[in-house]
């Protein structure tokens, strides 16, 4: 089993080496910015194309920029590479030092309020839907209620507070927020705010949210739930493809999974 799940892994990161350099726009959007990733893009594009063969406000194809080579061991150290050079950026974004577990924890979700802030927001809260305009502010709403009860989840040592964290978090779950969806799963999988551990409707929900919404945290979380057995099956081989999912949409620790 182990050595099944390290080839599969090993292939699914050389995928998804190579479905990043497909599109040279998507370490952008995932805010995976690195200095070393500048040099190599320019060195690529220098070698692969002249300026003037393309317009300024449009990229050079894909196919002038990276030419993946044919030998597999090299795709695969040439991949092992691209994230060493992003290996700070993958500690900066993750809680990596966890000696208790095989499986690391990942600090999420990134956007709890400190202590400062939760005061001007939960202030805010009771008004955020009464503006005329609500339609049109209903992702802003629901970003707001969800940090408000991932605070009282999370930074509250009062057993009442944290269960009215835990009601917004399964409001915004039973109305199909990602993120609700996500955190409800985790209270209910570790048993926060006063729930019974209850693993297996923890990856129901997980599930839900990374069918439904392609939440990257909720593959992740699913991902080790199949990798280890708890409230699933253990399948080593789906976990590595719901890791490979959530890395190649910029989730830091499903993609030190799947190097690992």
């Amino acid at each position: 089993g182990a050595a099944a799940a390290a080839a599969a892994a090993t292939a699914a990161t050389s995928t998804c080496c190579e479905a990043r350099h497909d599109d040279p726009d998507d370490e952008d959007d995932l805010d995976l910015h690195d200095e070393d990733d500048d040099d190599y893009h320019a060195g690529a594009h220098q070698h692969g194309s002249r300026d003037e063969d393309h317009p300024k406000d449009s990229p050079p194809p894909a196919s002038e920029i990276y030419h993946p080579p044919d030998d597999e061991a090299e795709r695969y150290h040439q991949c092992l590479a691209y994230h060493k050079a992003l290996l700070y950026s993958y500690r900066r974004r993750w809680d990596w030092a966890n000696k208790e577990s095989r499986i690391p924890t990942v600090s999420w979700p990134t956007n709890v309020p400190s202590d400062e802030e939760i005061g001007p927001m939960a202030s805010d809260l009771p008004y955020c839907g009464r503006s005329p305009n609500y339609r049109s502010d209903e992702l802003y709403c629901n970003r707001l209620r969800f940090r408000v009860g991932s605070y009282l989840l999370m930074q509250s040592h009062d057993p009442e507070a944290q269960k009215r964290g835990l009601k917004i978090v399964r409001d915004l779950a039973e109305r199909g927020h990602p993120d609700g969806m996500c955190s409800y799963a985790t209270c209910l999988n570790e048993g926060r705010a006063g729930l019974d551990p209850n693993p297996d409707q923890a990856a129901v929900w997980w599930r839900l949210a990374a069918d439904m919404h392609h939440h990257p945290q909720s593959m992740y979380e699913l991902g080790v739930a199949l990798y280890t057995g708890e409230g699933v099956a253990e399948d080593e081989a789906r976990a590595v493809r719901l890791w490979r999912r959530a890395a190649d949409i910029g989730h830091a620790g499903a993609a030190y999974m799947l190097g690992d």
